[in-house]
């Protein structure tokens, strides 16, 4: 109050003026700092309309960009994007020799990012990232993380990988897009006269080796009371009853693709798929296990309290199976 008091006194000596614009940085600072019930809102807010003020009184004063550009930081907390691009805009316009002048075109990028205006955002940051500005980092790695929202990541990796060295999220996001994925379903419930197909979900990954072994589904579960360790199960000298080799259709790096292989398999049963991944690039493999249930029965689960009841049906005319043999 005093500072606002001692400014309209002496509003135009250069001593006020500088008090009046920290005065207002102050409230932005006390915004960025305040708690959510202390309304940091209604701060921002106060703060915009003391640096709006201090730009329309002394337009002309030194500190009159910083203050445009403090008005836009402020303007980006509360998602006011318009206004951030607007002001941003008028930054460039005014403030030609300012030395925040890569500061207005990466906010300008940056609230467009925000909008998801992928091409407006690239077009601003890329001024920047290919000059000579403090900016130009920061500008390298929003592009990367501008590729990387568009699911485009290829041209991530290009930007990225300038600033990795500086920003641990640019070398993580790296290898992210680097790691190779292969999935395959827990459990594929196939009826006897469906086409027996798995799905296969993968990222970096040009071949896979499939081992399929027909098990015994009631001694397979009591020996490993759930599906996690499919994986590591005992196989050595069990001689797999199908081996197959695919390669993919023509994956691209970086991005996840689905696949459906067709596997030649006839009898009713349960079988065991032990799936390699490989590229050709890389020295590493990725493997992922899964059953396969060929079987013409289907099942409907009712609560009881704190029980259930099964009732297995044919999953092609509904009929109820006897001499039904059930674990659990």
């Amino acid at each position: 109050r005093f500072a606002t008091d001692l400014w309209l006194e002496y509003a135009d000596t250069p001593v006020t003026t500088s008090a009046y614009f920290g005065m207002a940085q102050t409230v932005a600072d006390q915004a960025n700092k305040a708690k959510p019930k202390e309304t940091p809102t209604a701060l921002r807010l106060q703060a915009i309309h003391r640096l709006e003020t201090f730009r329309t009184l002394y337009p002309n004063h030194p500190l009159a960009d910083d203050a445009a550009l403090s008005q836009i930081n402020l303007l980006l907390d509360l998602e006011d994007y318009d206004n951030a691009i607007h002001l941003s805009q008028q930054g460039q316009q005014i403030f030609t020799d300012s030395e925040f002048l890569s500061s207005f075109q990466y906010t300008q990028s940056l609230a467009h990012f925000a909008q998801m205006n992928f091409k407006q955002a690239i077009q601003y940051a890329e001024i920047i990232a290919e000059g000579g500005s403090e900016d130009k980092n920061l500008a390298q790695y929003i592009l990367g993380q501008i590729y990387h929202a568009q699911n485009k990541p290829r041209q991530a990796i290009q930007w990225y990988t300038q600033v990795k060295s500086i920003y641990p999220d640019a070398g993580e996001s790296i290898d992210y897009f680097e790691q190779q994925k292969l999935k395959i379903p827990e459990v594929t419930i196939i009826r006897p006269n469906a086409p027996k197909t798995l799905d296969l979900t993968f990222r970096n990954i040009d071949r896979v080796q499939l081992q399929i072994y027909q098990v015994d589904l009631m001694k397979l579960f009591l020996r490993q009371k759930n599906l996690s360790q499919m994986s590591q199960i005992r196989l050595a000298g069990v001689e797999p009853q199908l081996t197959t080799e695919i390669k993919l259709n023509n994956p691209t790096l970086y991005l996840e693709h689905r696949q459906q292989v067709q596997l030649d398999l006839s009898q009713i049963g349960a079988y065991l798929i032990i799936c390699r991944g490989d590229q050709a690039s890389s020295s590493t493999s990725e493997f992922t296990s899964g059953l396969m249930l060929i079987t013409p029965l289907k099942m409907e689960v009712q609560p009881v309290g704190d029980r259930l009841r099964l009732n297995v049906k044919s999953a092609e005319t509904s009929d109820y199976q006897p001499k039904v043999h059930l674990k659990a």
